[in-house]
Order: structure tokens, then C-alpha cells, then sequence
């Protein structure tokens, strides 16, 4: 009984190669993105953990939002405002300080500052868009907006109008 050889010819393994290259050239770029998205949902979670956390514990401290008052500088309702009294001491007024003293005794909330947003068309920017429901009631620096913080409920969100792997928007976050 003779026996049989099996074996795979050079074509056939060209033609092997040549279609495991084109899965990887198709396949490599969209992993990477996957990787990238997840990335920018991690720290866009992250930035508004800090974010929320500061908020709710300077409201803790002085029974309003911040931003609601006046910072001692700034009017009420304005980013301006609502930046100072998260990064900078204050008092139980919300009026604000560079350094600590028994008056000044509060905060900072965000010692490196309002973080920035980390995610596409809005990267970088850290300026706060001050709302009242649907209302804006302080723009901030537009062009350079990351959040926007809403005075009725206390939320903040992205300004961005992103969305990550699933389609869910970033400003839903």
C-alpha cells in the first residue's frame, strides 16, 4: 500500500500569508482606535469623578453650588467664579483667598485645577460654560470650553460632542 504525503505547496502558502497581512492591516488600526476611545472614556470618567466630588464637598461646605455666589472678585453665576472657589481657599461666604487663615479655612477643592477635558474636539480645554437649566448664564471662554455646569442641578458634564465605542455620547457621561 503506498503511502501518502501530505504537504502544502509554496502557493498555497503564499496565498496564507498574504491573507493573514491583509486581516492584520485591516484589523490593527481599528483595535488601536478601540484602545484610544477606551482611553478617552477612562480619563473622561476620572476628570468628572474629581470634578463631581469637589463640587459636592464645596457644597457640603458652604450649603450652595460653586459658582452661586459671589467669589469676593467675580459676580455670581459666572465660570470665573465657580473656578476660583474650587482651586482657591475660601471662607464660609465663598469668598475667596491665595492663602489659608482661620477665615479662609476652606478648600482648595482642586488643588491642580479644573482638569482638562480629555476627549476629542474639546481636548485640553478646561474653561467652564455656566447654565441654569437650559438658560447659559456665563460662556466662559467658549471656544476653549470643556465642561459645562448646570447652577439648577448641580451637574456637570463634557462639552464635548463625542461618543465612545458603544455610540453613547461623551456629554451623558
Amino acid at each position: 500500500m503506498p503511502r501518502t504525503r501530505y504537504a502544502i505547496s509554496v502557493v498555497e502558502f503564499i496565498i496564507v500569508a498574504v491573507v493573514c497581512v491583509v486581516i492584520a492591516i485591516v484589523m490593527v488600526p481599528r483595535l488601536t482606535t478601540a484602545a484610544e476611545t477606551r482611553s478617552d472614556e477612562t480619563q473622561l470618567r476620572q476628570a468628572l469623578q474629581c470634578l463631581r466630588v469637589a463640587i459636592e464637598r464645596y457644597q457640603q461646605d458652604h450649603g450652595v453650588l460653586p459658582g452661586a455666589a459671589r467669589d469676593g472678585k467675580n459676580a455670581a453665576e459666572t465660570s470665573a467664579a465657580f473656578v476660583a472657589q474650587l482651586t482657591q481657599y475660601s471662607d464660609k461666604d465663598g469668598v475667596v483667598a491665595n492663602e489659608p487663615t482661620s477665615r479662609f479655612r476652606y478648600g482648595p477643592y482642586l488643588r491642580g485645577g479644573i482638569p482638562g477635558c480629555p476627549v476629542a474636539s474639546r481636548s485640553g480645554y478646561c474653561d467652564v460654560t455656566m447654565m441654569r437649566g437650559e438658560e447659559v448664564v456665563d460662556a466662559g471662554a467658549a471656544e476653549k470650553t470643556g465642561w459645562v455646569f448646570d447652577l439648577a442641578t448641580g451637574q456637570i458634564r463634557t462639552k464635548s460632542n463625542g461618543a465612545d465605542g458603544q455610540g453613547r455620547a461623551f456629554a451623558t457621561y
